[in-house]
């Protein structure tokens, strides 16, 4: 369960991330297990600013023909991986061209990676730590682990902040309207 003071937090986080990458419009948190290291993050993102921030009209097009109702078809399919995927139109897997293999990942890599450091950042009471900094969730969860604490008495131990992941990137509709048609 997310505090109302976390999810000020996210608020916040969504607006630097939109900062840096104008394309994603909204944070969407998966509800984080109390006992995982990380967090899954979907994004709502505008596909048109994706386009043009990485100049991609030309493999858009060809990946569609040129054809605004097959995109506006495909884009009801809601969660991709990588956003790259959209405009290529396969799944990233090792047999795809390098190049775009890279461009995936590192965009991926890129997003996690500043996720993280901002959300790292950002006051104690507006975090997600893992076990949400609870030893009686740890004794319960984790009981190797409570084990290894309590000959301590918990002293010393800090409570990780959860590290941040790209979930998927859910299109919204409104952004892919006459994207090909004007093209």
């Amino acid at each position: 369960m997310i505090t109302p003071q976390q999810e000020k937090g996210f608020r916040l986080l969504e607006k630097l991330i939109r900062t840096k990458y104008p394309w994603i419009v909204k944070l969407n948190v998966e509800n984080p297990e109390k006992f995982m290291y990380q967090m899954t993050i979907n994004f709502d993102v505008n596909l048109k600013r994706f386009v043009d921030m990485y100049d991609l009209h030309d493999s858009l097009r060809e990946r569609f023909n040129n054809d605004q109702s097959s995109l506006d078809h495909f884009i009801e399919y809601s969660c991709w991986s990588y956003m790259y995927s959209i405009v290529i139109g396969s799944n990233i897997t090792q047999e795809t061209d390098e190049d775009k293999l890279r461009f995936s990942s590192q965009l991926n890599e890129g997003i996690e990676q500043y996720m993280s450091f901002v959300y790292s950042k950002l006051p104690p009471d507006m975090v997600v730590k893992s076990f949400n900094g609870d030893l009686e969730t740890v004794e319960r969860e984790a009981p190797f682990l409570f084990s290894t604490l309590k000959d301590t008495g918990g002293e010393g131990y800090v409570f990780e902040v959860k590290t941040l992941v790209v979930g998927c990137y859910n299109i919204i509709p409104e952004s892919c309207g006459d994207l090909l048609g004007g093209l």
